[in-house]
């Protein structure tokens, strides 16, 4: 398998929320989630951030990922790093400029 050209973390406390994801990203994108860890409490239950890393290919159509991740982002929680900066979505279009920023520095 070739090198992703860049890769996106996704911090999120929804477990389905990345399960979702796993099951139909566009063409050229992989999402993979992290191990995960966890713990019993005896107080009310906490919820762990679930870790996700998201490869693009070289073949991805950007604004396609944008929107695809815009739809299943939006509404939670979710904290979105690409490359070391964290960003904060609230349109396709944020996400489609920071992933075109960082998508071109990895060429």
């Amino acid at each position: 398998m070739k090198e992703p050209n860049m890769n996106i973390k996704i911090e999120t406390p929804s477990l389905f929320q990345v399960i979702d994801m796993q099951r139909d990203p566009p063409l050229g994108v992989t999402v993979t989630m992290a191990p995960m860890h966890m713990k019993r409490s005896a107080g009310p239950e906490e919820i762990a951030a679930v870790k996700a890393v998201i490869a693009l290919g070289k073949e991805v159509a950007l604004s396609l990922f944008a929107s695809w991740l815009y739809d299943k982002l939006k509404g939670n929680e979710a904290k979105v790093t690409i490359g070391k900066e964290e960003q904060s979505f609230d349109s396709k279009g944020k996400i489609l400029k920071a992933v075109k920023k960082h998508y071109k520095k990895r060429k």
